[in-house]
């Protein structure tokens, strides 16, 4: 899916550079190390907010249960996969006004 499509949109990391001392003597290298550390778990906290984002989008579009508890048709490029259809007839697509078997 390119940027410009609906459906999950791009995500850029931000977080300012990290500043460190660079010098040899050990309360520098402390005040560095935590620094770093610092910034690391500011970058993991952002990855993580990242991934909730998109886990509860492709939950949003990718859809599974049975047939007979699949929703309405409406949103398009939505998938449903039918649990109690045999392989082969059991993916379906919205279309965004009626689901197509693949």
């Amino acid at each position: 899916m390119s940027p410009e499509q609906p459906g999950i949109q791009r995500h850029q990391v931000t977080a300012p550079p990290v500043r460190v001392e660079a010098r040899t003597d050990p309360a520098a290298l402390a005040r560095d190390v935590k620094a770093l550390a610092d910034y690391l778990l500011r970058l993991q906290r952002q990855l993580d907010r990242i991934q909730l984002t998109l886990t509860g989008r492709i939950n949003q579009m990718i859809l599974s249960g049975t047939l007979a508890r699949r929703p309405a048709a409406g949103i398009q490029d939505r998938l449903y996969v039918a649990s109690d259809q045999a392989a082969g007839s059991n993916l379906f697509w919205d279309s965004g006004s009626a689901w197509v078997t693949l």
